[in-house]
């Protein structure tokens, strides 16, 4: 603030009584609006007085302008006023003593918890302000936790971050103890599921939040939350594709259920032991871990409206049941996991089962259901701030655009999205996404820039374990090196003067070592596929075999 404001607002202040400049020194405790009530008990005096003096100071226009009445639950009604400018209020604040801050903080906080009583969560953000301030840093840290679930209920992501946050530094000026831990471990997990939510489990933060966790729980000794700190691990080495990992996290948390006497642990035991070995290429396996994952939700009925075991397993089992050779199963599953996503109405679980589902419709080839699911999935993401799901989301819809009208701009799109997304740290379910940018590659005559994109894409493949995709990788590689070998001998035809090729033309009419090379891949897409029992993908690479 300028000095000579500063000045100005001081003469202002000296020239008021002492009963008015006390009055508002103790609003000023209350911000740049307060209650005539909360004034009251800071000041220990009568309601109408207060009010009173603060009606002479409106209707002078000095300082203050009344704006309402509140009510408060205990049935004191009192006005509402604020300061004709924030400045006022700063200047008022720092003429009070640090020992009377506290001291009107405490106080003001007491009065409206005894006033709100079983409400009191309502207004937790205020009276965690208040009583941290106050000084009572216990009282704070659990009316921190109340306002960060209440941001959360409104999906204010942000705000509900900055309350934890707000809470985690508040829990520093508390005796470390068996009480503080668990209070700072449920900020920690608060604040795990925040950032999963807003930028997925990939970040580095996220695992440092999980981390942290882990460790409060080890010196807490055994607690059910142990289960949730090592989902949320496990999550986190299952979207960066550390599926060796991921693998003994899921173990672990299969074998921990039957020990923490939850039979609601067996629900997200299965799946995350599931999801991970149809990652890995295990599909059979993964089926009925799925499966059962859903018959222990049916009969224990966990509550999590942020991550339904239901929606996640029923999403899955979409893709999986295609892979094995059940496309009328898999379109099943997934449209159940989009109605069980919606009747919650909770935004994750719905984008979650739209991503899924896409995915599956990719895959069944139901053009007219992709481009519905995928503007509903980008407008969801967009408006509940999901960055990893927006990414998505714009992946299919630069597809829908390269095949529909614009292919340069589309894969452009494709190409922009998948980088913003692996700026989250994901890397887990990329195959199926850059599989259908290679093929838009070669739908548009860039075979040789497909191949590139599934070459690195094996290779990092090679590096991770996942292989739930591989056969359909090898299988396009296939029809790309086809492809591109084609438009090398159009191009030499084009300069004898002949007449142009399909890419269906007889192998021998090619070079001798770009059909080798291609059928090699064909064949090793169909012993894959084979080995995981993907059906689906197994029919697919037979048929580029035999057409060519």
């Amino acid at each position: 603030m300028p000095e000579n404001v500063r000045q100005w607002i001081a003469q202002q202040v000296e020239r008021l009584s002492e009963e008015e400049r006390g009055l508002l020194e103790v609003a000023s405790v209350m911000g740049a609006d307060f209650t005539v009530a909360a004034v009251a008990a800071g000041l220990d005096r009568s309601m109408e007085t207060v009010d009173a003096t603060c009606a002479t100071l409106v209707h002078d226009e000095r300082f203050l302008y009344s704006t309402d009445v509140e009510e408060w639950p205990d049935g004191t009604l009192g006005g509402r006023y604020a300061f004709r400018h924030a400045l006022y209020a700063d200047v008022l604040y720092e003429r009070v003593s640090e020992a009377r801050r506290v001291y009107l903080h405490r106080r003001i906080a007491e009065r409206k918890e005894r006033a709100y009583g079983a409400q009191a969560d309502a207004i937790a953000a205020e009276l965690a302000m208040h009583f941290a301030a106050g000084r009572d840093y216990a009282k704070a840290v659990t009316y921190y936790q109340f306002a960060t679930r209440n941001a959360r209920q409104r999906s204010a992501h942000a705000e509900a971050m900055y309350l934890a946050t707000k809470g985690l530094e508040t829990l520093t000026c508390l005796p470390v103890a068996t009480e503080r831990l668990q209070h700072e471990l449920t900020l920690q997990l608060t604040i795990s599921d925040i950032l999963t939510v807003v930028n997925g489990f990939g970040t580095p933060e996220v695992a440092r939040a999980f981390a942290r966790g882990r460790e409060l729980c080890r010196q807490l000794g055994e607690t059910p939350q142990i289960f949730r700190v090592l989902i949320g691990l496990w999550a986190h080495y299952v979207e960066r594709a550390e599926l060796s990992t991921a693998h003994e996290l899921a173990t672990e948390l299969l074998r921990l259920a039957p020990i923490l006497h939850a039979p609601r642990f067996f629900v997200w035991a299965h799946f995350t032991l599931g999801l991970t070995l149809y990652y890995q290429g295990q599909l059979i396996i993964a089926r009925e871990h799925l499966e059962q994952s859903l018959v222990n939700y049916e009969s224990q009925r966990p509550v999590n409206l942020q991550y339904d075991a239901a929606v996640l397993s029923c999403a899955h089992l979409g893709p999986v049941l295609w892979l094995l050779g059940y496309p009328e199963q898999a379109q099943q599953r997934s449209h159940e996991a989009l109605r069980r996503a919606r009747a919650l109405g909770q935004p994750y679980n719905v984008v979650y089962a739209l991503d899924l589902a896409l995915v599956t419709n990719w895959l069944l080839g139901a053009q007219s259901t992709i481009q519905q699911q995928q503007q509903e999935l980008q407008k969801v993401a967009a408006e509940s701030s999901f960055a990893s799901y927006l990414a998505l989301a714009k992946v299919s819809g630069g597809a829908l655009i390269a095949e529909q009208r614009d292919p340069a701009a589309g894969i452009t799109q494709m190409r922009q999205s998948l980088a913003a997304w692996r700026e989250t740290g994901a890397v887990a379910p990329q195959p199926s996404y850059l599989a259908l940018l290679a093929e838009m590659y070669g739908r548009v005559g860039r075979p040789k820039d497909g191949l590139v994109v599934l070459d690195e894409c094996l290779a990092e493949e090679q590096c991770t374990g996942g292989r739930f995709f591989e056969a359909e990788l090898y299988r396009l590689k296939g029809e790309l090196l086809l492809n591109a070998e084609c438009k090398n001998m159009n191009a030499e035809r084009k300069t004898k003067g002949e007449e142009p090729v399909s890419v269906s033309i007889h192998r021998s009419s090619f070079r001798v070592h770009r059909p080798v090379e291609a059928e090699e891949c064909f064949l090793k897409a169909i012993a894959i596929a084979q080995q995981q029992h993907a059906k689906s993908l197994e029919l697919r690479a037979m048929m580029s075999l035999v057409s060519h």
